[in-house]
Order: C-alpha cells, then sequence, then structure tokens
C-alpha cells in the first residue's frame, strides 16, 4: 500500500513542501531526529524522531565531539649546562709585509717604465724645441707641463692605487 500522506519540514530555518516519502528519498532530503516535521492531522511541529512513517529516513548523526581538554602544564628537563669553545679564527697577517713589498716592488718598477718611456717619447716630440732652448734656458725644459710626460704613468699611478685598496682592504 502506497502512503500518500504528505509532509512539511523545516530547512535551515525556512518551512519546506509538501513532500510524499518517496519524494523526500527521491529528493535525498536530510532528515535528522531533531529535524521539524508536520503533517495534516498534526495539532503542532513534530520532531522527526515522533513520526513513526519517517523513521526509515532519519540519517543518524554522530554524538558532538568531546572538548579537548586545556593542555596541562608539562615540565622539560634541560640537559647539564654544556660549554662549547668557540674559537675565532684570526686573520693571518704575517705575510701582509712580505706580499706589499713585493707588489710594490713591481708595480714601481712599472710606473718608472712608463714614466721613463714617457720621457723618452717627450724628447722625441720636442727634440728640436729642446736642443735650440737647451743651450738658452735649462729651465724652460721643467716649465713646460709635459703633456705626453704626466699622462701614462698619472693614469697607472691611479690604477695601482686602487687595486692595492682593493687587494688588502679585504
Amino acid at each position: 500500500m502506497i502512503n500518500n500522506k504528505k509532509y512539511f519540514i523545516v530547512i535551515d530555518n525556512k518551512q519546506e513542501g509538501p513532500f510524499t516519502k518517496e519524494e523526500l528519498i527521491a529528493k535525498s532530503i536530510r532528515i535528522t531526529d531533531e529535524t521539524l516535521v508536520w503533517s495534516k492531522g498534526f495539532p503542532d511541529w513534530k520532531k522527526a524522531k515522533e513520526v513513526d512513517d519517517l523513521m526509515s529516513l532519519l540519517i543518524s548523526v554522530p554524538p558532538p565531539i568531546p572538548s579537548v581538554s586545556k593542555s596541562e602544564k608539562v615540565e622539560v628537563e634541560f640537559s647539564k649546562k654544556v660549554e662549547v669553545e668557540v674559537s675565532k679564527k684570526e686573520k693571518d697577517y704575517s705575510d701582509f709585509k712580505r706580499k706589499f713589498a713585493i707588489n710594490f716592488k713591481r708595480e714601481a718598477i712599472i710606473i718608472i717604465m712608463i714614466f721613463a718611456l714617457d720621457f723618452l717619447l717627450y724628447i722625441l716630440v720636442y727634440w728640436e724645441p729642446l736642443r735650440n732652448r737647451l743651450h738658452n734656458d735649462v729651465i724652460w725644459f721643467f716649465r713646460n707641463p709635459f703633456p705626453f710626460f704626466f699622462s701614462a704613468w698619472s693614469i697607472r699611478l691611479v690604477y695601482v692605487v686602487i687595486k692595492w685598496l682593493n687587494r688588502y682592504a679585504k
């Protein structure tokens, strides 16, 4: 015998329905023990667990999760005091003077060679004016700005200073 009884149910605080038992199954409407149900002939809304006809549709809801108790203070024993010897790796400057002297000598030789080459170029370029003036005025040679003479060695000197600063500043 088919039961055509229709039920109104409350889902999310809204009245839904009317539904037959078969419609509730077909639409997969979830009904729990506490779902409110009303049908013709009921004096008031009832909980679904009080309606015999809907007992087979009820979804069993697991009991609430037990509350987590507050954690207790746990004392942790630490191991005994351990002293660790920390050694600082000191920089070894004993070789600094030797390296500086070698590099200084090498760079000084290069600067002197450039200086001499520049001086030679100056004499070659200005030989004729020099020859005519040297017997009259020896100081003239040193009064001129030496255009070639000061160009190359000054650039080299700046390069060497920067190189030394980078090398020995570390």
